[in-house]
């Protein structure tokens, strides 16, 4: 989910009812350790690589919150007037655990058992950045501070709304899958793994995956269609020296282990000194008001023609 969001429900809960003794700095303290988890973005200095490999990592597990609430209630209890420190980090807890959440519903992927484990889960309920849920949580703040009230009973109606429509949402991704089952029967595909992945600005339209022995197929699927779906394939490739070689590489694992349903292509764009591998995560391969938004997230390996690395780069 985005920082925005993260920030804005952090201060939604503090409005409603949370905050209500120690106020605008209780609500600060939420808001603020809403946002602490995406401070991993300091990782980016270290390199992408690096950002990758980390990102949603130990400031988002669930076995590290409890010293990041300790942490973070200490520096509040020093800086702030509040001189409750368990009041402090349970307040931290509740911020820490609500970005959690919102970014395990998204498919981006999150380690929340960190370092136990590093398989990112993921829910697949809503996209990365979902205006509806956005608008329910701001609508009870704005209101808040257009009329100088705190609206506390108004805050924990948004909260209730919050949750019927991640219900709803939650719906729909079970629909769209038995949906995208059958029509894997019906066409007989051999399915290792399928998921259905929510799109931009409706909860109605999502992108539909199957990992089947020979590849992988692709397909949008909107809740209320009933024509026939037309599935794109995308094969795995033919096995060469260039690929095998890409595939040595530290970028290259760590693209694989990232990416949930990635694909390989391999060119040619001069036979005699350069040649190129991509890998895209068909995962990102989203579409908007029935556009395709070409790929984002692309490694590119350029190889030369003994296999040796010309260039390796990641691109969004």
């Amino acid at each position: 989910m985005d920082d925005l969001t993260h920030a804005l429900t952090g201060a939604l809960i503090a409005r409603a009812g949370l905050g209500q003794v120690y106020g605008k700095t209780a609500t600060r303290v939420l808001w603020l350790s809403a946002l602490f988890p995406d401070s991993d973005i300091v990782l980016s200095f270290f390199g992408f690589q690096t950002y990758i490999l980390y990102h949603r990592g130990i400031t988002h597990s669930l076995v590290a919150l409890p010293i990041f609430a300790l942490l973070l209630a200490t520096l509040f209890y020093r800086f702030s007037h509040i001189k409750r420190f368990w009041y402090l980090t349970f307040l931290c807890s509740i911020g820490l655990t609500s970005h959690i959440i919102l970014d395990l519903i998204t498919s981006y992927g999150t380690m929340i058992f960190y370092p136990l484990s590093d398989k990112r889960y993921v829910l697949d309920y809503v996209f990365i950045i979902d205006l509806v849920f956005t608008a329910l949580v701001a609508a009870p703040l704005i209101y808040s501070r257009l009329t100088s009230q705190r609206g506390e009973r108004f805050c924990r109606l948004a909260l209730l709304l919050l949750f019927v429509y991640l219900c709803a949402a939650a719906f729909h991704h079970r629909l769209v899958l038995n949906k995208l089952k059958n029509i894997c029967q019906e066409k007989k595909l051999v399915v290792l793994e399928l998921d259905a992945l929510p799109q931009p600005f409706t909860p109605y339209n999502w992108l539909c995956l199957v990992k089947t022995p020979t590849g992988i197929y692709q397909t949008w699927l909107h809740l209320g269609q009933n024509a026939d779906f037309d599935f794109r394939w995308f094969p795995y490739p033919n096995s060469n020296r260039f690929i095998a070689a890409a595939e040595r590489l530290d970028a290259a694992k760590l693209y694989r282990w990232f990416a949930r349903y990635p694909v390989i292509e391999y060119g040619v764009e001069n036979p005699e000194d350069r040649h190129i591998v991509e890998y895209f995560d068909l995962r990102f391969n989203t579409r908007l008001f029935g556009l395709h938004h070409g790929r984002p997230f692309v490694l590119q390996i350029v190889l030369d023609n003994q296999g040796k690395v010309i260039t390796q780069s990641f691109k969004w």
